[in-house]
């Protein structure tokens, strides 16, 4: 099963979120012959620090916590296909995040193939920031550990 962690960045900055976009979308990492493994959702792909930017604007929260970022990986030695990988971590921001403007992008460029999730603070629906808590991470974890990709390939 898949497994969760967070990547801790304290001080952020706008910097900082197009700094993280920027690296987790680098096509030598995301790219395997034809296929880029990068999907956007509630954004655009060329777009997605511009939206996430207004949508922090229309709603003046451009301060504290701008993005979480998150990765999705396996245990060492489980074989997964970077296809199903990223299906699996699409899923996962779909169900968990479905109103905030998410980046997922799998790395493929090395043996153990991974998912960074890049999520906008601020829900572009209502306004309101997503705050992580023991219980959100819990509910996190389990979604994660039970993805239904698993069962319907």
């Amino acid at each position: 099963m898949p497994i969760i962690h967070f990547i801790n960045n304290k001080t952020q900055t706008a910097g900082g979120m197009r700094n993280v976009l920027n690296y987790v979308s680098r096509k030598e990492k995301t790219v395997s012959e034809d296929k880029r493994f990068v999907t956007v959702i509630n954004c655009a792909p060329d777009t997605a620090l511009d939206e996430m930017t207004a949508t922090k604007n229309l709603y003046r929260k451009t301060d504290g916590r701008l993005y979480y970022h998150l990765v999705q990986s396996f245990p060492s030695g489980y074989e997964i296909e970077p296809e199903l990988a990223h299906k699996i971590a699409v899923e996962l921001a779909e169900k968990a995040f479905g109103k905030y403007e998410v980046v997922v992008a799998t790395h493929i460029d090395r043996e153990h193939i991974h998912s960074h999730l890049v999520m906008n603070s601020v829900s572009f629906e209502d306004g309101k920031k997503y705050h992580s808590n023991k219980e959100s991470v819990e509910q996190l974890m389990k979604l994660s550990d039970n993805p239904v990709i698993f069962y319907s390939i």
